[in-house]
């Protein structure tokens, strides 16, 4: 079954843009169905190896890459991961917290961000 977005019932697509601070295009996709995940297209499209191979880049990526910065040598950072997802003591949202906004802030000054 594919995805649907919209009113119109339109299947959905996505490609995938890897850019740097300027908005400099250095890496674009073909278009693929927007049934797969973020991180599963990009593993088929060989990203995450050419990452791992290549020379060092950082890329600021959302939460649907978490994972790849493990297989890539750290070159992907994405936001933390939540340990708790009901009930989390204090300590643990304080500290969730600031590091969502280390984040964030870091890929508003993106040198390179991977978008889909």
């Amino acid at each position: 079954m594919k995805s649907q977005s919209g009113k119109t019932k339109q299947n959905a697509v996505k490609s995938m843009v890897l850019t740097d601070a300027e908005g400099r295009m250095l890496f674009c996709s073909t278009v693929r169905p927007g049934s797969c995940a973020d991180i599963t297209q990009a593993r088929q499209l060989g990203l995450s190896q050419l990452l791992a191979d290549g020379p060092f880049m950082e890329i600021l990526a959302d939460a649907g890459y978490q994972g790849m910065g493990a297989q890539t040598g750290g070159r992907v950072v994405t936001p933390p991961h939540r340990k708790f997802k009901k009930n989390a003591p204090a300590w643990y949202e304080e500290r969730h917290e600031l590091q969502r906004k280390a984040h964030s802030s870091r890929v508003s000054a993106s040198s390179t961000a991977l978008h889909t």
